[in-house]
């Protein structure tokens, strides 16, 4: 889940499979993401400025998400990293009061 401090610039989001090796954007410097199976998730027009609540590299004990790190923030665009414990049903939805960009995992 990202919030989104600026409610009237919503990011743009995108979500598709990933493979290693990983890379920190602006200084290609190598990053280990733990999981199986990984995704990479976009969000164009949200500088780190605009997003609060995610640090950059979280660890949670979810059944399918192993380690989300965060890979660049440079020109309106944060790019993300998940891994996950093995294939997972993506959706990506948003709410509102906080506005946040929400993406569900689910095992098939």
């Amino acid at each position: 889940m990202f919030d989104v401090a600026d409610p009237v610039f919503w990011p743009n989001v995108t979500v598709v499979p990933a493979e290693p090796p990983f890379t920190m954007d602006a200084s290609g410097k190598a990053v280990e993401v733990s999981g199986r199976t990984y995704l990479r998730i976009t969000l164009d027009h949200a500088a780190g400025s605009n997003l609060t609540g995610a640090t950059y590299d979280q660890r949670p004990s979810y059944p399918v998400l192993t380690e989300l790190r965060n890979t660049g923030d440079y020109e309106g665009v944060q790019t993300w990293i998940a891994g996950l414990t093995g294939p997972a049903c993506v959706r990506v939805s948003t709410l509102s009061s906080p506005n946040r960009v929400v993406v569900d995992l689910l095992a098939p």
